[in-house]
């Protein structure tokens, strides 16, 4: 039975439409709903082409791929074929293997910079531990002396209050 309320009907529509159709209709605005089912006839006719344009590339790559299949010399003998598959390997592991140490370069430097980011971290945070302990005493300092001076405050009134 909760399988049931978690199904949810699909469609062609964005939700977002749907929702803003639903609203405008709730609301009486007919008027408005209308031009959002022209918007929505708009919506199907960009999806529509775009959905065309895709069935062209795959029909383009589909030839190309029927082309290249084409174009492989057909072997009669497996020593042939295996001498043509090792030739494409070669190709390609020569192809990619710059490729590969170019990223592993890449990985290496990064893993420098992490590593000097994290010991320079790592000197930021003693440094800040180091000011927030230097910064301890100077408040208690700073509480004695506003100890100090209220007392201070005190005698001086003391005092003018004895000379009175």
């Amino acid at each position: 039975m909760g399988a049931l309320h978690q199904f949810e009907k699909t469609s062609m529509t964005s939700p977002q439409m749907v929702r803003v159709n639903n609203y405008q209709i709730g609301k009486g605005k007919q008027p408005a709903a209308n031009g959002a089912k022209k918007s929505d006839s708009a919506h199907q006719e960009i999806m529509q082409e775009a959905n065309e344009r895709l069935n062209l590339e795959v029909q383009r790559l589909k030839k190309a791929l029927f082309d290249a299949n084409k174009d492989t010399p057909t072997a009669s003998h497996p020593a042939q074929l295996e001498a043509d598959r090792k030739a494409i390997a070669e190709k390609f592991s020569q192809k990619y293997s710059a490729k590969i140490k170019q990223l592993e370069s890449k990985y290496q430097s990064e893993v420098k910079k992490n590593t000097l980011l994290n010991i320079k971290m790592a000197k930021l945070e003693t440094l800040l531990d180091e000011v927030y302990e230097a910064e301890k005493p100077n408040q208690l300092e700073t509480n004695d002396i506003q100890n100090i001076k209220k007392i201070n405050q005190q005698l001086e009134t003391l005092l003018k209050k004895l000379k009175v």
